[in-house]
């Protein structure tokens, strides 16, 4: 193949591609008792038990309600039902967003990038080292790096902002220090904001971990569960019982 022509065939198949960025914007609630606000660009709601409503036309809002012709996503994505109007009481947050072309030469060969970049995430996928797109956490354990907690695993979106602490499993070393790596295995979503150690001290029998507001506490006589149960009725008290670093699969029958 003559190779003066590499060059050109990049740019002439990326001509084909048009890319498209979105902006993401907070919807923010009315102030005043009577007031209402209309959002003409889409809008996606996150509901309180993990289902999302997508306004594609928009919607108008209120202090207690939202209304508009919106489509019902399950936590899955996959069931989905008609809704005209939303309660404010069963709603995390609300965002907007708008897609934006950009058809500059420039963009245009940026085309034939992300088409490497999605052939990248498909090997990516198959890969059971490519896990997830949050930061993840090593401890060096004697010159070995170990994996201790995948951090920010529920900050799907800018939206979900929030703290996340995770229980380090292996004591510092002689000297004292503790060393960690952060890495990007994926293709990351997530910009970290603070970082920090937390100490607690407590007795030889018992066992710092965190709560759901993400707060430190001591725990003592931990005992095995006395049942176990996926939402098929199959016990998991085996898999679940050491840290053995293997991950807990659901079955396909449950998703």
């Amino acid at each position: 193949m003559n190779r003066r022509l590499v060059v050109p065939l990049l740019v002439a198949a990326s001509a084909c591609f048009v890319p498209r960025s979105v902006q993401v914007d907070r919807v923010e609630r009315p102030i005043g008792a009577g007031d209402t606000v209309t959002v003409r660009s889409p809008v996606k709601a996150h509901l309180i038990n993990g289902s999302t409503v997508v306004f594609r036309d928009g919607l108008q809002i209120s202090q207690e309600k939202a209304w508009g012709w919106g489509i019902l996503y399950d936590l899955t994505l996959h069931d989905s039902t008609s809704v005209r109007e939303l309660p404010l009481d069963s709603v995390v947050g609300m965002e907007t967003y708008r897609t934006h072309s950009d058809r500059t030469l420039l963009y245009a060969v940026l085309g034939v990038v992300a088409i490497a970049g999605g052939a990248i995430a498909i090997a990516c996928a198959t890969d059971p080292k490519c896990f997830g797109s949050c930061p993840t956490f090593y401890a060096d354990s004697a010159g070995t790096p170990v994996l201790e907690a995948e951090g920010f695993s529920y900050s799907i979106a800018q939206l979900f902002e929030a703290r996340d602490v995770d229980r380090l499993r292996f004591p510092p070393g002689a000297n004292g220090a503790v060393r960690l790596e952060v890495r990007n295995e994926a293709f990351e979503t997530h910009f970290i904001n603070h970082l920090e150690l937390l100490e607690v001290r407590h007795g030889a029998g018992e066992v710092a971990i965190s709560d759901e507001r993400n707060q430190p506490f001591v725990v003592a006589q931990i005992a095995p569960p006395s049942t176990a149960v996926n939402k098929i009725g199959q016990d998991v008290r085996r898999r679940l019982a050491v840290a053995d670093g293997d991950a807990y699969r659901t079955p396909k029958a449950v998703l």
